[in-house]
């Protein structure tokens, strides 16, 4: 069963490099895509994903700010939220986890190894 994934990124070449990466390893999936934190709320007032997938380093509200008020609503803390970063550190690794993410991961240099640090979700 394809799998709906909630993309948050403000890089507008991230979600095609993403979604041919799982392509690449015949995942089946639907994605979407959120360039910042206004675009996401509103897509989530509307549906729910198996898990969303959250850049750290985005405008106006960071990553880390976005997972705690997607985790104060009711109707959205259950969704896993996978943060990722191409600066994750410890700090930041700790941070997002106290805030609520499932997991956390650092961006890759190969977008091919997306879906192996995601195949926990998939």
């Amino acid at each position: 069963m394809a799998k709906n994934i909630l993309l948050i990124d403000d890089d507008m070449d991230e979600p095609e490099i993403f979604m041919n990466a799982l392509r690449d390893a015949n995942i089946a999936f639907h994605c979407t895509w959120a360039a910042d934190a206004d675009q996401a709320l509103v897509h989530l007032e509307s549906t729910s994903p198996d898990f969303i997938v959250l850049d750290f380093n985005m405008p106006k509200m960071n990553g880390i700010e976005l997972l705690r008020l997607l985790k104060s609503k009711t109707h959205l803390r259950h969704i896993p939220v996978v943060m990722y970063s191409a600066t994750m550190d410890g700090h930041l690794n700790a941070e997002a986890l106290k805030a609520g993410a499932a997991e956390c991961i650092r961006k890759p240099y190969d977008m091919r190894d997306i879906p192996s640090l995601l195949k926990a979700f998939l």
